[in-house]
């Protein structure tokens, strides 16, 4: 599906920043972009929009157990909280 069909264009609060893809990383994220499995997408936005990332089927926050956080070959993220 594209970003937009899988519903994650116009979410509250929310910004898709970025696609990671293997090696490639699309930004920015156009609403024609189209979603592949194991696609990594990195959101920005106000805490409780993020919360509700959490209800979208299909999409697995990289807190799971069951996720890998940090595969061989990519760049190092860091995540912050900041309040202004």
């Amino acid at each position: 599906k594209s970003f937009e069909a899988a519903g994650l264009r116009h979410l509250p609060g929310v910004l898709l920043g970025e696609i990671q893809r293997g090696e490639e990383t699309l930004a920015p994220v156009g609403p024609n972009d189209v979603l592949a499995a194991s696609d990594r997408l990195l959101f920005t936005g106000v805490v409780s929009g993020i919360i509700e990332l959490a209800r979208i089927a299909g999409l697995v926050h990289d807190s799971d157990p069951s996720y890998d956080a940090s595969p061989s070959g990519q760049r190092q993220r860091r995540r912050c909280e900041a309040v202004v």
